[in-house]
């Protein structure tokens, strides 16, 4: 957007500018800028010509408040190098390479989507305990039956593992070896795949429990 030429209807505070009655144009600015009538495009005009009065005053801290304004509300605006002073664009550039070199602020999350702003109970942490207190005892006892199932399970491929390792270790015959090698070897595995399980279950449980309301 260029700045060029005010329109018609805010032409009287142009022309008190280019008579040089800065003081004057940053008395009557904010008045129009209260009309209710002033389009979009007007409401720049007039604060162009707000900031720029505002700079031939010397008053540039407060040019640059509302060049930033103006910046926020029109990523793109610029200033015509032909019509707008070298003074005025300075000032206005600096505004503008501030907007560019300052980093969005990260934008909050929706609330419904934060769940661990409140401490987490301990119930939460006990697969099927927390659902179960909620009012949602399907999933709560089903959680909780397969969670212990599977640590049961793990526990016994555990100590199973421990037995067949022990025996394939005492094995002397190449038979021997290889059977208990294999037993040793299923029993790793199945422990494997329990602790997977288990570690699948208990996130469930705590995912489910954290979103709940």
């Amino acid at each position: 957007m260029i700045f060029l030429l005010l329109v018609a209807a805010i032409a009287p505070l142009d022309s008190v500018y280019r008579a040089g009655g800065y003081e004057r144009v940053v008395q009557l600015a904010p008045g129009f800028l209260a009309d209710s009538a002033l389009t979009a495009g007007d409401s720049v005009a007039v604060n162009l010509t707000h900031a720029s009065a505002l700079v031939a005053l010397g008053r540039t801290d407060e040019a640059s408040a509302v060049f930033r304004t103006l910046v926020a509300k029109n990523p793109n605006l610029t200033l015509d190098p032909e019509a707008v002073s070298p003074k005025i664009r300075a000032v206005f550039g600096s505004v503008k390479a501030e907007a560019v070199v300052t980093p969005p602020q990260p934008k909050s999350m929706p609330p419904e989507t934060v769940y661990l702003r409140q401490p987490v109970p301990l119930s939460v942490l006990v697969p099927g305990l927390h659902q179960i207190t909620t009012g949602r005892s399907a999933v709560g006892y089903a959680l909780a039956g397969a969670t212990a199932l599977s640590i049961a399970g793990l526990v016994l491929s555990h100590v199973e593992y421990n037995y067949a390792r022990a025996d394939y270790l005492q094995a002397s015959s190449p038979q021997a070896i290889a059977d208990r090698y294999r037993d040793a070897n299923n029993w790793s595995h199945a422990r494997v795949v329990l602790s997977g399980t288990t570690a699948a279950f208990w996130l469930t449980n705590l995912i489910t429990a954290l979103r709940s309301p």
